[in-house]
């Protein structure tokens, strides 16, 4: 991964566009919809530029002194002298700049987004195949419903609640678990004091079942990850521990949640009691005939 995927605050940031185009307008669009605070210096703009007062115009080619209290700057022009030499400067001055369409220039990039704020999901092929990004893209947005905008929004608004009542990560992460697949999400969407006086009961309900120890089993037919079923992804991505045999690749233990305790294990070496969820990730032994791709199971 050359990319460090991060979600930048941009409110009131002050930000510069070099560019005067239609790109240059999209780019605008992009970064007032997350409040930055945008210059644009571009000889001349294009009508959609003339037509927005959201933003400070200078009338004028670039110059490094445009720079000066910049904290994000994106090159927007047709003529790659003059997007070199801003991407120079920025560099220079320690100031993340993209160049659009120019990977090699860019210190950031910018990904392809499903918007359902506050919930956000970037899609990125670090600038190797955009229209790639944009097909991805697609296919979330056919999946994601906008009602996950508010469904996000009630979340945030109960997370001090929720902390209140359940102090551990583990139990917290337990409870929103059990309020994803409650009715209270689509209650939400069209009976929001329905939602409420369901929210308030299970935040009342006992968790210690859910909190209790247990263990589940992966059983891999292969090492490669695309092989992985979804319920044996619910169980990677569940589990408080990760418990591996050595063959295990780092791709698949990768699935685990990062504040997930991942444990290998020798040959027949028995793994310490703990509470929480562990799964166990074994290798078939070769030989045997597998029934599927793997089995999970949990006992």
């Amino acid at each position: 991964m050359r990319y460090l995927p991060l979600y930048l605050d941009a409110h009131a940031l002050p930000c510069l566009i070099v560019g005067g185009g239609e790109v240059a307008a999209r780019k605008l669009a992009w970064l007032r919809r997350a409040g930055a605070r945008v210059t644009l210096v571009a000889p001349e703009r294009c009508p959609a530029l003339q037509e927005s007062e959201d933003f400070h115009y200078l009338a004028a080619r670039f110059d490094p002194t445009h720079l000066d209290g910049q904290r994000l700057v994106i090159a927007a022009t047709n003529q790659y002298e003059v997007n070199l030499a801003v991407a120079e400067a920025c560099r220079a001055r320690g100031i993340p700049v993209n160049v659009v369409d120019t990977p090699s220039l860019c210190s950031f990039i910018v990904p392809a987004l499903v918007d359902r704020s506050p919930l956000i999901v970037s899609i990125s092929t670090g600038g190797a195949a955009p229209v790639l990004a944009t097909r991805v893209r697609s296919q979330i947005e056919a999946l994601l419903p906008a009602s996950l905008a508010a469904l996000t929004a009630f979340m945030g608004e109960q997370r001090a609640t929720v902390k209140a009542r359940h102090p551990t990560p583990n139990a917290r992460r337990r409870f929103w678990q059990r309020f994803l697949v409650s009715e209270i999400p689509a209650l939400l969407a069209r009976a929001a004091p329905a939602a409420e006086a369901a929210f308030a009961a299970l935040l009342a309900a006992d968790l210690s079942e859910a909190l209790a120890a247990r263990e589940s089993h992966v059983t891999l037919n292969s090492l490669h990850p695309g092989d992985l079923t979804l319920d044996a992804l619910a169980l990677l991505t569940d589990a408080d521990r990760l418990v591996y045999a050595p063959a295990i690749p780092q791709v698949i233990r990768d699935y685990a949640r990062r504040d997930a305790e991942v444990l290998a294990l020798a040959a027949g070496e028995p793994a310490p009691p703990a509470p929480g969820h562990t799964v166990y990730v074994h290798l078939r032994a070769a030989g045997a005939s597998p029934s599927a791709p793997h089995q999970t199971q949990e006992p």
